[in-house]
């Protein structure tokens, strides 16, 4: 599905998508753990313009790195 995301919240967009990630690349950036110019050098979201990528990365910024509070 095409989701179009903005700081107001999610919703199901009928355009083509301007980011292209899989599932396990959407948690990794929702988790904190990731920015989406990591994913998009590692290969796992794609855009046309890398504009968006930018955009992307403005709209998901987390000001503190994730952390578990537990060690093995």
């Amino acid at each position: 599905i095409t989701v179009s995301i903005t700081a107001d919240g999610a919703e199901r967009a009928d355009r083509p998508p301007q980011v292209h990630v899989g599932v396990a690349g959407l948690g990794a950036v929702l988790l904190g753990g990731a920015t989406w110019h990591n994913l998009s050098i590692a290969g796992l979201a794609h855009a046309d313009d890398p504009a968006h990528v930018v955009a992307a990365d403005r709209l998901f910024a987390v000001t503190q790195a994730p952390h578990a509070g537990f060690f093995f």
